[in-house]
């Protein structure tokens, strides 16, 4: 079975991306379950809203690539897609434990290992579908550990009409100064493709009082090399 790849510095700012996702089946239970019970900071996770308006987990708005089927999530219900058991990652064999969690599942892991939630808002939601997952995180008592993240401006900043003070960070696959300047507007920090990212830039944020996550960095040199950096967070699927 795959384990994960242990750093050599002090860090206590990884985050484990779609759960253990170079462990176990990423965005399922199992993942997250595993991601508990290592050392990260936060255990991060993808969400889309079924047909019948039931909050899920997934990275992609499709079953076909994770469970071989090719259903869309917006248009199913959540009993049809639950029913999908996914290919275990390390054997390849169908598991009767892996499966589409609700958000809720997802938050009880986080909240019962004690990992900050970091959430992506993926393209399907609605305004109806984002509130709804800050009810969810509210109800589950994480709303003070929550990091909100989204490549969509406007999720992020109905997000932060809704909560002045929760903690955003703003997808990126390229940085230029203009983001900074959004970012600043808003109170949003950044989580950036790691090879964008430098220590000049990471100061700048720091400088303005926001903070930097990057993905997805499955490279124990590269961990190591922006840790030196003094950034916030790394996200990654086996490096903890």
């Amino acid at each position: 079975m795959l384990d994960t790849i242990k750093k050599d510095v002090s860090f206590s700012g990884m985050v484990g991306h779609r759960g253990l996702g170079g462990v176990e089946t990423e965005n399922t239970l199992r993942a997250f379950n595993e991601g508990g019970k290592r050392s990260y900071v936060g255990l991060e996770c993808d969400v889309h809203s079924t047909k019948d308006k039931i909050i899920v987990v997934s990275h992609d708005s499709s079953l076909l690539r994770v469970g071989n089927v090719d259903m869309k999530i917006p248009e199913h219900t959540f009993e049809e897609l639950r029913a999908v058991k996914f290919p275990d990652l390390n054997t390849g064999k169908i598991e009767d434990d892996l499966f589409v969690p609700l958000l809720t599942e997802y938050l009880h892991v986080c909240k019962k290992y004690d990992k900050r939630p970091v959430i992506e808002l993926k393209e399907t939601l609605s305004e109806e579908d984002i509130e709804e997952v800050i009810k969810e995180v509210k109800e589950s008592g994480l709303i003070d550990k929550v990091i909100f993240i989204s490549f969509f401006p406007g999720y992020l900043t109905k997000v932060r009409r809704m909560l002045p003070d929760v903690e955003i960070e703003f997808l990126s696959q390229i940085y230029t100064p203009g983001i900074l300047d959004f970012c600043s507007q808003f109170k949003f920090g950044i989580d950036a493709y790691y090879k964008v990212m430098t220590k000049e830039i990471i100061d700048a944020y720091h400088k303005a009082g926001l903070k930097v996550n990057v993905y997805t960095v499955d490279n124990k040199e590269d961990v190591e090399r922006l840790v030196s950096y003094s950034i916030d967070y790394i996200t990654s699927n086996i490096v903890e």
